[in-house]
């Protein structure tokens, strides 16, 4: 397959230079071009016939915002933008992304040797995926991925089957640490692609996610993405909390919607999974929650919550090396609660969230 033919478009030169040689380590990846304004862009495009455009949001004369709608409008290819902000600002990033931008990324900085090949690395695969039309624009209607933009690409039949399957509705919530992600992944990489609508809220670092979430997005049936303002909570849709910046909570509704809330932490944690299943529990939005492995006690009291207005509830056992204090805290409640080894969890949810018996296959 031929390389991505890219151009660069930033009017910083030291910028340009630090992308071309970035880019030059990445495979499948070809600079053909480079630019310092919207303007000498313009002029190099029907020349160069680039696959894809990187393109710098903030530049004198033509912002690349403005430069992004004229293209689009007059012959639209890929375009990735890259902003100066780390990360780049939720309102900007998805005004681009409605404009038709494939992808919104903050500027790479100077690192050490295996620094800079990993962000080569994965710009490289950014790259392709865009040029080979597998990363979207943003639509309010249908986002699964508010951050990442990535779609899953697994085979349909690769996929888990369940026959006869059809959710109930009811949302599906986890709250882990770091610890429990590798259970989340095996989960989600078992779930059908028409999965009941769910919301994992995690108490790990920016980075481990986002590292995190590529694998998974190639590797799930459904759909999997970042929770994000106003996104509806429909069958085949998986959505990770872990922005510490704020709180996620459920909106009631037909469908459900998720919500960005502005507050303190609770119990030293945001997002908090106590928050989103008590604002589950008011709007009432029905649910099946449980707790996975990891520090602290957070979502413990959820499941409290929950289990006290007749919802259904589960708790992974863990195993004797694994880090036991969300498990102990959810017991330590007294609660009447299935405790479920990890690769079990899969089926028990598709068995209690089914419209009509489903059984595997």
């Amino acid at each position: 397959m031929a390389d991505t033919r890219v151009m660069v478009v930033d009017d910083s030169a030291a910028m340009r230079a630090l992308l071309c040689d970035l880019l030059s380590n990445a495979n499948g990846v070809d600079v053909c071009g480079v630019a310092g304004s919207a303007e000498e862009a313009r002029v190099k495009l029907d020349a160069v016939k680039p696959d894809l455009l990187l393109l710098d949001l903030e530049m004198p004369g033509m912002s690349g915002i403005d430069f992004l709608a004229e293209i689009m409008a007059r012959s639209p290819l890929p375009v990735i933008m890259l902003s100066s902000r780390t990360p780049p600002e939720r309102t900007t990033e998805r005004r681009v992304r409605e404009l038709g931008a494939a992808h919104c990324l903050a500027k790479p900085a100077y690192s050490s040797g295996a620094e800079f090949r990993k962000v080569a690395g994965h710009l490289g695969w950014i790259m392709r995926k865009a040029a080979r039309g597998e990363l979207f624009p943003y639509n309010a209607a249908n986002d699964l991925t508010a951050d990442l933009d990535l779609r899953p690409v697994r085979p349909a039949e690769d996929a888990p089957s369940y026959s006869n399957y059809k959710s109930d509705g009811r949302v599906v919530v986890f709250a882990c640490g770091a610890e429990g992600l590798n259970t989340v992944g095996n989960i989600i990489r078992a779930f059908p692609p028409n999965c009941p609508p769910t919301v994992v809220v995690a108490d790990a670092s920016r980075q481990v996610m986002i590292d995190w979430l590529e694998t998974i997005c190639r590797s799930a049936a459904c759909g999997v993405g970042i929770a994000d303002d106003g996104l509806e909570l429909g069958p085949g849709r998986v959505f990770l909390a872990f922005d510490d910046t704020h709180h996620v909570t459920i909106e009631g509704g037909s469908p459900p919607r998720i919500r960005l809330v502005d507050r303190e932490p609770v119990d030293g944690v945001r997002p908090s999974a106590d928050l989103l299943i008590g604002s589950m529990v008011r709007e009432g939005v029905g649910a099946v929650a449980g707790v996975l492995a990891g520090r602290g006690a957070d979502g413990a009291k959820g499941l409290q919550i929950l289990s006290n207005t007749g919802g259904t509830i589960f708790l992974q056992k863990p195993a004797p090396f694994e880090v036991r204090e969300r498990y102990d805290a959810v017991r330590s409640l007294g609660l009447e609660v299935t405790d479920l080894k990890p690769d079990t969890i899969a089926d028990w949810i598709i068995d209690n969230t089914a419209a009509d018996v489903a059984e595997a296959v």
